[in-house]
C-alpha cells in the first residue's frame, strides 16, 4: 500500500510540474518505485499469484464434488424394439399340457401354423420424459492425489522464493542504472567545465598571437581542442539522456519524463550503509537463487514419488439420486403427477494392471531428472559461493581504488594550473596545455569510474549476501 501511494505521488507531482520543473528522483525513491512498477517483478509475483491458486486447485480435486442435473425428452417417434415371434410364447409345460389336453378330448386347438421368421413389434416408455438428480462424489483414497498436493505446495514456494529473488535482481539492477545515470551526469558536468576553461583558452590564445607573442600554430591547436571536448561534450550530453531513459525504465516512470538526480556519487559513497560488513564463511544456502533451486529438486523428487504412486488403486464414492417422469402429454411440471425415484450409492475401485512398461520408463525418466536437478542445484550453490566471493574481492579492490583515483587526480590538477600558468606567459606551448588538459580530464573519468565501480561493486556484494529464509 506504501508503495502505491508514493507512486500515486510521483505521478501527482510529475502532472503538475511537467511544463515548470523537473521531477527529483532520490536513491531511495527509484528503488520504492521499481518495487512496486519493474515488469519482472509484476511477472513474478503474478506467478506466484498463479501458484497459490494451482496449490487451492489440486486440493480442491480431492474433497466432495456435487453436481445437478436435469434432462428432459420429447419422442416423435418412441423407439421401436424387436424380437423372435415366440419370444414370448407359453412354457413348454403349458404347451404340452394344451396338446394332451386336446388328445384326451379329442378337441383341435385351432391354432395358426407356426412361422419360424415371425418377428413381434414392441415400444416401451412414453412420448415425454424428464428426469432430475444430483451426485456426489468423494475421492476416498489417490497416491498421486496425496503427492500431488505435497508438490502443489513445494512448487507454491518455489515461486516465492522466486519472487524474491527478481527482488534482489531488480534492486541490483536500479541500483547500478542509478550510479551509471550519476556518473554520466558527472562525466558530462567535467567536460562542460573543461570546454568552458577551453574556449576561454583559445580566447587567450588568439589574443596573444594577435599581439606577437604565440605562433599561428598555437591558435589552431587550441581551436582544435576546443572543438574535440566540444564534441566529446555532446557525446556525454547524449549518453547521459540515455541512462537518464534506462534507470527510468527501470524503475516503471515514462522514459521521457524529466528527472534530477537528488542524490550524488560522492554522498552515497560516503554514507555509512554502503560500507557492509565483508561476510567470510557466509552459509550460501540461503542465498534465493540457491533455495529456488533447492525448491526445484524437491519437486523432482516428488515427481519421482508421483509416478510410482499411479501403481496404487485409486478408489472413490459415489453417491446419486434423482427423480423420473414419464407422462404421454407435456406436464412436467403439474404438482399432481406422480415421479418415480432412483437413488444409489456405491464405491469404485481402479488399479493399472499391465502397462507395457510404461510406468517403468516413466519412473527412469522422473529419477532422470531429479539428478539432473541435484546437478543444477549443486551449481548453484557453487556458483552462489564464487560469486559471493568475487563479489568481496570486488568491493575491497573498488574501494582502495578511490583513493589511488583522488590522487592522481590532484596531480593532474597540480600539473595543469602550471602549465596553463606557462602558457599564458608564453613559456608553455598550445600542445603542452590540450597535453596537460587531456591528463586532467582522463584523471576526472579514472576518478568516476572509480567511484561506478565502487558503488556497483557494493550493489553486487549486497546482491551477493542478501538471504531469504526457506
Amino acid at each position: 500500500m506504501t508503495l502505491r501511494i508514493t507512486f500515486s505521488v510521483v505521478l501527482a507531482l510529475m502532472a503538475q510540474q511537467k511544463t515548470t520543473a523537473q521531477t527529483q528522483i532520490s536513491f531511495a525513491l527509484a528503488h520504492e518505485l521499481a518495487l512496486e512498477n519493474a515488469y519482472a517483478l509484476k511477472v513474478s509475483r503474478l506467478n506466484e499469484a498463479e501458484a497459490s491458486s494451482t496449490m487451492k486447485k489440486t486440493l480442491a480435486t480431492g474433497l466432495p464434488h456435487v453436481s445437478a442435473n436435469a434432462d428432459y425428452a420429447n419422442y416423435i417417434d418412441i423407439p421401436t424394439q424387436v424380437a423372435p415371434g415366440d419370444a414370448f410364447g407359453f412354457p413348454d409345460y403349458l404347451t404340452n399340457f394344451f396338446f394332451d389336453l386336446s388328445e384326451n378330448t379329442g378337441v383341435l386347438i385351432d391354432a395358426p401354423p407356426l412361422d419360424p421368421n415371425a418377428i413381434s413389434e414392441f415400444q416401451f416408455g412414453t412420448p415425454q420424459s424428464a428426469t432430475f438428480g444430483i451426485t456426489a462424489t468423494q475421492l476416498i483414497f489417490s497416491g498421486s492425489y496425496i503427492v500431488g498436493v505435497q508438490a502443489a505446495k513445494v512448487y507454491e514456494e518455489a515461486r516465492r522464493v522466486a519472487t524474491s529473488k527478481t527482488v534482489v535482481e531488480v534492486t541490483q539492477s536500479v541500483s547500478s542504472a542509478y550510479y551509471t545515470a550519476l556518473a554520466a551526469h558527472e562525466n558530462e558536468t567535467n567536460l562542460r567545465k573543461a570546454a568552458m576553461l577551453m574556449d576561454e583558452t583559445a580566447k587567450e590564445t588568439r589574443a596573444l598571437a594577435e599581439a606577437g607573442f604565440l605562433e599561428q600554430l598555437d591558435v589552431d591547436m587550441a581551436d582544435l581542442a576546443s572543438k574535440n571536448l566540444g564534441n566529446q561534450l555532446e557525446n556525454a550530453t547524449l549518453q547521459k539522456k540515455l541512462t537518464y531513459s534506462l534507470l527510468l525504465y527501470q524503475i516503471g516512470l515514462p522514459i521521457d519524463t524529466d528527472i534530477i538526480l537528488s542524490d550524488n556519487m560522492t554522498a552515497l559513497i560516503a554514507q555509512s550503509s554502503l560500507t557492509p560488513t565483508i561476510i567470510s564463511g557466509m552459509d550460501v544456502s540461503e542465498i534465493p537463487a540457491v533455495v529456488e533451486q533447492q525448491y526445484l529438486y524437491e519437486l523432482a523428487e516428488w515427481n519421482v514419488k508421483e509416478t510410482k504412486a499411479r501403481s496404487l488403486p485409486q478408489i472413490s464414492g459415489f453417491y446419486t439420486n434423482s427423480q423420473n417422469a414419464q407422462r404421454d402429454v407435456f406436464n412436467i411440471f403439474d404438482a399432481s403427477e406422480k415421479w418415480y425415484p432412483t437413488q444409489l450409492w456405491g464405491v469404485q475401485v481402479s488399479m493399472p494392471v499391465f502397462g507395457s512398461f510404461e510406468g517403468k520408463h516413466m519412473r527412469d525418466v522422473a529419477s532422470i531428472q531429479a539428478l539432473k536437478a541435484q546437478t543444477a542445484l549443486d551449481a548453484t550453490t557453487e556458483a552462489a559461493s564464487l560469486e559471493h566471493y568475487a563479489a568481496n574481492s570486488e568491493f575491497v579492490r573498488a574501494t582502495s581504488s578511490i583513493s589511488e583515483a583522488e590522487q592522481n587526480l590532484l596531480l593532474a590538477n597540480r600539473i595543469y594550473e602550471r602549465v596553463s600558468i606557462g602558457h599564458k606567459e608564453g613559456l608553455k606551448s598550445s600542445f603542452d596545455l590540450t597535453q596537460a588538459q587531456n591528463q586532467l580530464l582522463s584523471s576526472e573519468g579514472a576518478l568516476v569510474g572509480a567511484r561506478l565501480q565502487m558503488l556497483n561493486a557494493h550493489a553486487r556484494l549486497i546482491a551477493a549476501t542478501t538471504t531469504t529464509q526457506k
